[in-house]
């Protein structure tokens, strides 16, 4: 009757090593996946976030076109390519037909045609700042341009990543 219990025993504390052995199995499986599932979305949001500032040097370069444009067609109220490009930070979007003084506004998503400005509906956590400079190294004609996109925290609007591209305008006209 003693062998009888000892492997009733035994088999108790079986069952309680297999479980503990399949919890911790699970809990690390599981661990894993939540892991995975939010690095797919820093992933998503880096990736947006490098087409937000490739969108911000477009838009400076598309303003300073214009104002080539502009010398070209004989409009007397644009005397340089690069007017309204003084060094210092600011906001565009597609939509924007200057720079305007950086306030730190987080983009919006339009939904109904899926483009980023700052006059959609829905908040997202971008926030995109365009940096003019002028060095002293730089040659006469040259400015420096950042497209800055910083991705946010929801509550307390801290930058958790950002991405940072640079080019360089000429003036290339005669």
């Amino acid at each position: 009757m003693s062998s009888r219990n000892n492997s009733r025993g035994q088999f108790i504390v079986e069952a309680l090593v297999a479980s503990t052995v399949l919890l911790v199995g699970f809990g690390g499986m599981f661990a894993l996946l939540r892991r995975s599932l939010n690095l797919n979305q820093t992933v998503a949001q880096n990736y947006i976030a490098t087409y937000l500032a490739a969108e911000g040097i477009e838009i400076a370069k598309n303003l300073a076109d214009h104002n080539l444009l502009e010398i070209v067609s004989g409009n007397p109220s644009v005397t340089s390519w690069d007017q309204g490009f003084s060094p210092g930070d600011y906001e565009a979007d597609y939509l924007s037909t200057s720079l305007r003084p950086n306030n730190n506004d987080l983009l919006l998503l339009d939904e109904a045609t899926g483009l980023y400005s700052y006059s959609g509906s829905v908040p997202t956590n971008f926030r995109r700042l365009i940096r003019i400079s002028r060095d002293s190294d730089m040659i006469v004609g040259e400015m420096r341009v950042n497209s800055v996109v910083e991705v946010v925290d929801p509550i307390t609007l801290v930058a958790k990543s950002s991405v940072n591209l640079e080019d360089h305008f000429y003036n290339w006209h005669p």
